[in-house]
């Protein structure tokens, strides 16, 4: 009988000690979902102790103008200011189409081309504008003159240096250069820096013509692509 009494005493302590425990869990429980509620209802990520690393934005400046470029360039440019976030007033390049004729073979680095001079397929480095022989060619944009020399394929070349990493090559020019073009010479958008040729082997069955290319920080990018944005 005591034993029974004993039985029944710890029993009851055993069930009171699992409603505290059973209480003491739903108190847990409701302030973790108070605390996780308010979590995803923060908007400031600070309050949570999160660090956002800054992420650094541009490459090269946008171009518009007027103009068509797709089968005839021109000589169309832009420039302009733009306001700064600390309210400065930031000169904007101007960039212009370095040559008015016809686009006759675009930018293909990654699709194969017919070569009406080596008679095959093969890739195409730069755009190829159409001109007669002897129309000047224009500087894209300012810069400085960082190469003057003549390639066994592409003739006659002249190479300028710009901002942003950004390099412009004007090839298969023609042998006289404008006068006072020199290597460190600096050059705005417009200026000629040389006059449509025929001294590239590699295209010769092409006719007078241009070939232009871009590269920037060492990497050809898509000269018709971008002298089209000039263009809008």
């Amino acid at each position: 009988m005591a034993e029974n009494k004993r039985f029944t005493k710890m029993s009851k302590k055993s069930k009171y000690a699992a409603y505290m425990y059973l209480a003491i869990a739903v108190c847990v429980v409701a302030v973790m979902t108070v605390s996780i509620y308010s979590l995803s209802f923060t908007d400031d990520p600070g309050e949570l102790g999160i660090s956002i690393p800054d992420i650094p934005t541009p490459s090269l400046p946008d171009k518009t103008g007027t103009g068509d470029v797709s089968d005839n360039s021109s000589a169309a440019q832009v420039d302009g200011t733009e306001s700064g976030v600390d309210g400065t007033v930031i000169e904007k390049p101007t960039f212009v189409v370095p040559l008015e004729g016809t686009v006759t073979k675009k930018y293909s680095m990654n699709a194969l081309v017919y070569s009406s001079t080596m008679k095959d397929y093969r890739t195409h480095s730069g755009v190829d504008i159409k001109a007669n022989e002897g129309d000047p060619v224009k500087a894209y944009t300012a810069g400085m003159v960082r190469e003057i020399y003549e390639d066994d394929l592409m003739g006659r070349v002249v190479v300028l240096e710009h901002d942003y990493g950004l390099c412009s090559y004007y090839m298969n020019l023609a042998d006289n250069l404008p006068d006072g073009l020199e290597v460190g010479k600096e050059v705005q958008a417009g200026d000629e820096i040389g006059y449509v040729g025929t001294t590239a082997v590699l295209e010769c069955g092409d006719g007078p013509h241009l070939h232009f290319e871009l590269t920037v920080n060492d990497e050809l990018i898509d000269a018709y692509k971008e002298i089209k944005a000039v263009n809008g």
